[in-house]
């Protein structure tokens, strides 16, 4: 098991991905390749009907890499860049809103797209080098600088030429992802240079430490990663390196007190399958810097979660996300990570953390200490669902409690804090705020 809370080993797990990636690594893309895999089909893929805006898409990555015990506060890790920066949007002195990823989701670093869904599904489209791009209208003959894409004028180039990784629609301005399980088109992305594979342990202590994803736990081992991450062995193999004797790896476990130990990735039974030749006429995605890449794997599909036993609190939260999901919400469950709410929301660049409360009955919502400091941090983000005369097998009705710690709550001596109904129900609205 990996340790995943002292802050020792953290910090110098930064300062080793830092060394072993270099100043030409493509770290923040890598980090938004994570956030993909982990996040799942919450992250539209190329050829779904309905994408994700861009705001929405960055607040979802700031959240994976929130640290909120490190400054700036909120702090979000750039893993590979041994640093920490403020939330997308968040000013600080003297200082313009944060820009963490935006400049991978455009056209203006090669990554975005404005092409069709079919053409980006083709490989030798997908790949290409953007100078020789159909659609490209150079300023200058032979110079991506300055050059734009005749289907969207407004999308400039800078000199940078990459694979391609998101389509974005011209009409509409939503982002989609091409299939974060083809290892033939991420490998070159994610390998450090040199063509050699992520040290597992510093990664996933990076990931976890002072993290949502830890959900509690102060230890983690690869199958932990692993699964949270949707990644087949196969894939595991063509992008981390598990090896105890990689420095970078020992490195950690020598400074952990008593040491470290992990399970190893289970090599597939069936060889590894062998990259496939070039198209006549076509020549094999080059990264550019040289690297190639590995055949494409297809995901199996993870059983859905059954719901835990117990009351009816759970069937009162999937009611109130399926209610904002018809609301063109994105919705992540968190609850049982205990960061003081249910649910995080988020829609064109507004966030609200969902916490959800319901009775049988009239309900007086009970917050714990920890939903009562975090509605107090977060005040107008926060909100409660109150669901009164809760039937699981009738239509639901939500009243929503913007900003609760505005209100008079009473203490009470189990530390949770009682809101009359009285005091919310003057303040509720039947629209989602």
């Amino acid at each position: 098991m990996i340790r995943v809370n002292d802050p020792a080993l953290y910090n110098a797990s930064l300062q080793l991905l830092e060394r072993f990636t270099g100043r030409s690594y493509y770290g923040r893309l890598v980090q938004i390749f994570l956030a993909c895999k982990h996040y799942g089909r919450l992250i539209p893929r190329v050829g779904a009907t309905q994408g994700i805006d861009v705001g929405t898409f960055q607040r979802l990555v700031d959240d994976m890499y929130e640290k909120p015990s490190r400054r700036p506060h909120p702090s979000v890790a750039i893993l590979f860049s041994n640093n920490h920066l403020r939330r997308t949007g968040v000013a600080g002195p003297g200082m313009g809103a944060a820009n963490i990823w935006r400049n991978n989701f455009n056209i203006q670093k090669g990554f975005g797209c404005y092409a069709t869904p079919t053409k980006l599904a083709n490989p030798a489209f997908r790949n290409q080098s953007r100078t020789v791009c159909p659609h490209l209208v150079t300023a200058v003959p032979g110079q991506l600088a300055g050059a734009h894409c005749d289907i969207e004028p407004r999308g400039r180039y800078r000199r940078e030429d990459h694979y391609k990784v998101f389509r974005i629609d011209p009409a509409t301005r939503e982002h989609f992802v091409y299939d974060p399980a083809d290892v033939a088109h991420y490998q070159p992305i994610v390998l450090a240079p040199g063509g050699r594979r992520l040290p597992i342990v510093p990664l996933i202590i990076g990931l976890y430490f002072d993290s949502d994803l830890a959900a509690g736990r102060t230890q983690i081992d690869v199958g932990d990663f692993l699964m949270d991450f949707d990644f087949l062995p196969s894939e595991a193999i063509a992008y981390f390196d598990d090896d105890p004797s990689l420095p970078e790896n020992a490195a950690i476990a020598a400074i952990a007190a008593g040491g470290l130990a992990w399970s190893r990735i289970a090599v597939p039974a069936a060889p590894m399958p062998v990259a496939p030749a070039p198209l006549p006429g076509i020549p094999m995605p080059v990264h550019p810097r040289g690297r190639r890449g590995a055949p494409p794997v297809v995901p199996v599909a993870a059983p859905p979660t059954a719901p835990p036993a117990g009351g009816h609190w759970w069937d009162a939260e999937q009611a109130v996300r399926k209610v904002l999901e018809d609301d063109g919400w994105i919705v992540l469950d968190v609850s049982r990570f205990g960061v003081g709410y249910d649910m995080r929301a988020h829609k064109a660049g507004t966030t609200r953390h969902v916490e959800v409360k319901s009775s049988a009955g009239r309900c007086a919502p009970l917050l714990t200490q920890n939903e009562y400091n975090e509605a107090k941090r977060l005040r107008q983000e926060y909100v409660l669902a109150v669901v009164e005369n809760f039937d699981p097998v009738q239509p639901v009705s939500v009243w929503w409690v913007q900003d609760p710690a505005r209100l008079t709550l009473g203490a009470r001596t189990m530390t949770a804090f009682s809101l009359a109904r009285s005091a919310w129900l003057p303040s509720a609205t039947a629209n989602i705020p």
